[in-house]
């Protein structure tokens, strides 16, 4: 109705404006290179929204054997209880943790075998050595069972070897205690060391200082646990729980309208690694943890966890930037072209510029300082 010969242009020049680029690179391109950065990091991000989630989680969970502590297991002390000598009943746990991919295990493998011959040490290599033998039977948390001559043969927490023998008196000292157990007899007990991570307090005091509450969730119900537990000043700490009731307890948070982060290692981690808001499987983590996590990380060192979460951050404070931009050219361009005042080559190089405007400001995250928040 004002001039014909101008519509064409006008609406090309409109068309071009408006081209939703910007806001469609907005999120997808900070994300791409926050994943990136994590990368050379030491982490590896699986999921599209992980990135974001971190952003928003508002609780922390740990496992302790292996993440927050190294699971690196030394056997300090052999107590035996029945007829057999410490020799004896460390060759028999030897052999039946052989069958165990648990970081306890390796408290007992990595001593060299030593000379503690029994009759009940020959029984149980004689019925492993059977073609028609079954291996001793993990459970999960508790520790290893063995169906040996119409008895069983167990080695593991407190009460799953007292599902057998009844209640006993274990000791006090701050081991990680297990049991050994042969009908309803308790035959051994082994006292295991394990140390805190080296940056476990820093990752801990990193989240205090964020105001996020952490939990640790641990099948150890040892005094050892309540030491590491106190010396990291976890706000609250549960003890001896089975990996169900290590989901529950997170499924609980959820439904109270926590977003909840869970750090772990373990095959009893794997359920709460999948259903947390963000799983993060810690270095040598189980297949199962790996495969069910949000984040895996490659190195030793927790500092990943802390950088995750910093990157997270940031990630979303590049987004919000990025989409100001978008939505504020978008809002200035589309009247000025309506009105004629912006030509299509014009137009072309705005759109081509606000893209720009994005992709460049999401490439910042590559070399963005994480002490930032």
């Amino acid at each position: 109705f004002i001039d014909p010969s101008k519509a064409l242009w006008i609406g090309l020049s409109v068309l071009v404006v408006s081209c939703p680029c910007a806001l469609g690179l907005a999120t997808p391109a900070a994300l791409a290179n926050a994943s990136l950065r994590l990368r050379s990091l030491g982490a590896i991000v699986r999921g599209d929204n992980t990135i974001e989630g971190m952003s928003s989680v508002d609780t922390v969970v740990f496992d302790k054997t292996g993440t927050l502590s190294s699971g690196d297991y030394t056997c300090e002390e052999v107590r035996p209880l029945a007829r057999y000598s410490a020799a004896q009943c460390f060759r028999i746990a030897q052999v039946l943790q052989s069958f165990s991919d648990h970081p306890i295990a390796r408290a007992f493998s990595k001593t060299a075998p030593i000379d503690g011959d029994s009759p009940l040490l020959q029984q149980l290599q004689k019925a492993l050595a059977s073609e028609q033998s079954l291996i001793p039977q993990t459970v999960s948390g508790q520790g290893l069972r063995y169906k040996l001559q119409d008895q069983e043969l167990r080695i593991g927490q407190q009460s799953f070897i007292e599902e057998l023998v009844g209640v006993t008196e274990w000791p006090n000292e701050p081991w990680h205690w297990l049991g050994l157990s042969y009908g309803d007899q308790l035959i051994a007990l082994f006292g295991l060391r394990d140390e805190l991570q080296p940056d476990a307090i820093q990752v801990v005091n990193y989240f205090k200082a964020c105001g996020l509450p952490t939990v640790l969730l641990t099948g150890d119900n040892s005094q050892q646990a309540r030491q590491i537990a106190a010396r990291l000043s976890i706000d609250e700490a549960h003890y001896g729980l089975t990996p169900n009731a290590k989901l529950d307890h997170v499924f609980k948070l959820q439904q109270e309208g926590h977003r909840v982060l869970m750090v772990g290692d373990g095959v009893n981690d794997a359920p709460v690694l999948a259903h947390a808001t963000v799983g993060i499987a810690v270095a040598q983590a189980t297949d199962l943890a790996r495969a069910k996590a949000n984040i895996v990380i490659a190195d030793q060192s927790l500092q990943s966890v802390i950088s995750a979460h910093q990157l997270g951050l940031l990630t979303r404070r590049i987004i919000i930037q990025n989409l100001s931009w978008a939505l504020a050219y978008n809002v200035l361009a589309i009247p000025l072209a309506v009105m004629g005042l912006v030509p299509p080559w014009l137009a072309a190089l705005g759109m081509s510029a606000s893209s720009a405007v994005v992709v460049f400001n999401s490439l910042r995250l590559q070399t963005l300082s994480l002490r930032q928040r």
